[in-house]
């Protein structure tokens, strides 16, 4: 994965091993209507494996619709049945012919309700305390974590040039978009996708900055050039993916995104982090080129980014040296993520290491910091910024 894509519109000056912890955005789903979202390994529904399913309950009697993930046209099917004793009765009116299911009650992880048949085969679930975010909505959700940054498309005509002009000439800032494949090339959004109309090739990968994932997604399914567009699963274990979970409240005005509620968070919480060790011993640090960078897609976001020079006695536990790096912190929404929670992903790089010599008090210059420590030790760091950060988010 790319360390750094420049996908940002500059603000300040200054540049970001990733990992998660949690937020979200407004559903265009009817207010009276109880939102789930709907897995059925038996029968495909859309090109994706889960799907949205809005139910309204009167008096025992259940009626709603099965609807595809957002921005993608598969026409949404009728939903009927009833409710007794925390038991669904529902039958779905698929176009190959009605499908009924049984599916029973019971309590799942981070306060979700969930129905399921006796085979798992069909499972619906919600949130007791909210309802989904955008992304949770866009994206399928799978076993390994939650995926972010890179996504999948596959090209299902072979548009035009004039085709793609003609699309993306209506939304500039998204073909302007700085993206990067898996080689690292980096390349403006629309430009990938003219090269791989050119050469023919139906399968796309590349990394969007974190945030604009649903935006993305949703814009390229209404294109209809493609048979799908999601995150891509990649690998369970995998050690470069992390981020933080608090409540939306940290960072949001109401419904608008606050670039100073953001940063008051996180300067507060890295000074805290670098200033004391574990037991409570006082340390000098320094923190500098710091940068502020915003999205230029919806959320429109803003990032933060800063180099850091601290005690390793604080960021691996380790005797006599000084450490200094690179943290990156990037707001947006992840497929778990409640409407009332907001992910922000932490990404430490370039962690170098210079040791401490007896009586000096404060971290060296750079031209001291020769040692380059390895993405393994980067991974540790990054672990005890997400442990840190998330406990401190729920004060």
């Amino acid at each position: 994965m790319p360390r750094f894509l420049k996908d940002r519109v500059l603000i300040l000056t200054a540049r970001p091993l990733l990992f998660l912890i949690f937020l979200g955005g407004p559903t265009s789903l009817p207010a009276a209507d109880t939102v789930y979202k709907f897995r059925n390994s038996e029968i495909p529904y859309s090109p994706y494996r889960d799907s949205i399913l809005s139910l309204s309950t009167s008096e025992g009697v259940v009626s709603g619709q099965l609807r595809p993930l957002q921005g993608d046209d598969t026409p949404p099917i009728k939903v009927s049945g009833n409710e007794d004793d925390s038991v669904l009765k529902l039958q779905f009116s698929y176009p190959s012919g009605p499908e009924r299911y049984v599916l029973r009650k019971r309590e799942g992880a981070r306060g979700q309700v969930i129905f399921a048949t006796r085979s798992q085969s069909q499972i619906l679930f919600r949130y007791k305390d909210s309802t989904f975010s955008d992304a949770a909505l866009t994206f399928t959700e799978y076993e390994c974590g939650d995926p972010y940054k890179l996504l999948s498309a596959e090209l299902k005509t072979s548009p035009t040039l004039s085709e793609l002009d003609a699309h993306f000439g209506r939304d500039r800032q998204l073909a302007d978009l700085n993206i990067a494949t898996k080689t690292g090339r980096a390349w403006s959004l629309y430009e990938l996708l003219k090269n791989a109309v050119t050469i023919r090739q139906t399968g796309i990968g590349f990394y969007t900055p974190f945030g604009v994932e649903p935006y993305v997604a949703k814009s390229l399914r209404k294109s209809k050039f493609f048979a799908r567009v999601d995150l891509d699963e990649g690998g369970c274990g995998a050690s470069d993916r992390g981020a933080f979970v608090v409540s939306r409240d940290f960072f949001f005005d109401f419904t608008v995104f606050s670039e100073q509620k953001f940063t008051e968070f996180i300067d507060e919480r890295l000074v805290a982090f670098v200033r004391a060790d574990a037991d409570g011993k006082p340390w000098n640090y320094r923190l500098n080129q710091k940068t502020l960078s915003r999205l230029s897609l919806p959320p429109y976001t803003s990032s933060y980014r800063s180099k850091v020079y601290a005690a390793s006695e604080i960021t691996r536990l380790e005797l006599g040296w000084w450490d200094s790096f690179f943290v990156s912190f990037e707001p947006g929404e992840l497929v778990t993520t409640k409407q009332n929670e907001y992910a922000v992903v932490v990404t430490v790089e370039r962690l170098q290491s210079s040791k401490r010599s007896g009586g000096r008090t404060d971290p060296p210059d750079d031209t001291y910091f020769t040692k380059h420590l390895t993405f393994q030790e980067e991974a540790v760091l990054t672990r005890k910024l997400l442990s840190y950060f998330s406990r401190r988010g729920s004060l």
